[in-house]
């Protein structure tokens, strides 16, 4: 073999371990300084906390390669980029690029009370553009671990989604992937990645992705008409596989309800909903119709109308729980008649303090039983100013109540 030939042939091994080093490496990240916009406080002490847990998170978690501080600080003086201009695209990709990072994360945080409000931005060097982001709010302490997490996994799929590996560039044939079927019976429903990046929708009650194996998958579902859901999926180290995701709960904007107030046993309730916030907050209008009559030779039956109007909101439980907890308040107003002749009609003004129920949720039909704590205002021609309105003298209104949801 001549000098020439042998040359020409380690130029040629040495040109294709260049070529397939990219395939044996982790992608680089650099990791910018999480920077406090506060205007004020002793808060600068999170900033380490969140840009050290976010390097773990990404070094251990997703394996990426974080290129050391002092490699890009060094560049970022040479570029004269101040810690501002790091916070966006353009200073952010620029040093990122210049330290031969495939990856620049980015971000910020407020600490407002005892909340604290962080933003994680991911951009892709080689597009030179956002792909993905990362925004919540949570309580200064331990729970900052969380939420780095979560901007973790967030950013995981859109890496996946953007041709990033977590140890390269993914390619189709790569055998680290995976093809993974969703099924839902949520027709039509569009499916996210973590983070806001499209990934498909349901048809015929399934769609297809391809993630890498072994990960944790977030994917945020939202349809018109119902609660959006956030589904985590383990992928599995298979190269198909199946995932049920869980089904969405239809948002409730009107209902129509009947109830009755133990007490009153000749009477019936009749009631409309309106909620501007489905399921979380309701206008409602109630109406109960009842005879009061002791049965007697005597006795003459009185009749009357309660018409309330309320504002009610369920603050502790979610829309799918089964037992949901509510509370309501409104003005409302009995008008009282009497058979006897001569006898003047009464109008009782009253307030309804707080009026709380319990409820059992069902996906069409919610039933509950209901307390109310009613005071009487002293307007027009009454009977109740200044009390409480006790059935028998002694409790507070009771009622069972029935309600049909769309």
């Amino acid at each position: 073999m001549t000098l020439t030939a042998l040359c020409l042939c380690v130029a040629i091994s040495i040109s294709a371990q260049e070529a397939a080093a990219p395939a044996d490496r982790a992608a680089r990240v650099c990791i910018f300084d999480i920077q406090d916009i506060a205007p004020a406080g002793d808060t600068a002490r999170y900033g380490d906390i969140i840009t050290e847990a976010l390097k773990a998170g990404l070094r251990n978690i997703l394996q990426l390669d974080v290129i050391p501080e002092e490699a890009w600080r060094k560049l970022q003086g040479e570029l004269e980029l101040t810690q501002r201009s790091l916070v966006l695209a353009g200073g952010a990709v620029t040093l990122a690029g210049a330290a031969g990072a495939d990856l620049a994360v980015t971000g910020f945080y407020r600490v407002e009370r005892d909340r604290i409000l962080v933003e994680i931005k991911c951009y892709s060097v080689r597009q030179k553009r956002l792909i993905a982001g990362f925004l919540e709010r949570g309580r200064p302490g331990l729970s900052i671990y969380n939420l780095v997490n979560e901007a973790v996994l967030a950013i995981q799929p859109a890496i996946e989604a953007d041709a990033v590996s977590l140890r390269d560039l993914i390619r189709p044939s790569d055998p680290r992937l995976a093809r993974v079927e969703l099924l839902s019976d949520d027709e039509g429903a569009e499916v996210f990645y973590a983070g806001g990046k499209p990934a498909g929708r349901i048809v015929d009650g399934r769609m297809e992705l391809t993630a890498a194996r072994r990960r944790k998958l977030v994917l945020e579902v939202p349809k018109k008409g119902f609660h959006p859901e956030r589904a985590a999926i383990t992928v599995a180290d298979e190269p198909t596989q199946s995932h049920v995701l869980p089904p969405l709960v239809r948002a409730t904007v009107w209902a129509a309800e009947l109830s009755y107030t133990l007490g009153q046993m000749l009477g019936v309730g009749m009631g409309a909903r309106y909620y501007p916030l489905p399921d979380r907050l309701f206008i409602g209008l109630r109406d109960y119709l009842y005879v009061q009559h002791e049965f007697e030779r005597q006795s003459r039956p009185v009749l009357h109308n309660d018409t309330e109007l309320l504002v009610g909101v369920y603050p502790l439980t979610e829309p799918d729980s089964l037992f949901r907890f509510g509370v309501s308040t409104g003005l409302g107003v009995i008008v009282t008649g009497f058979s006897a002749p001569d006898m003047p009609v009464f109008t009782d003004v009253y307030w309804n303090v707080l009026s709380g129920w319990l409820e059992i949720n069902l996906r069409d039909w919610a039933f509950s039983l209901r307390v109310d704590g009613k005071y009487g205002l002293d307007i027009g021609e009454n009977v109740l100013a200044g009390q409480w309105y006790l059935v028998e003298d002694s409790v507070p209104p009771l009622s069972l109540g029935v309600a049909r949801k769309w």
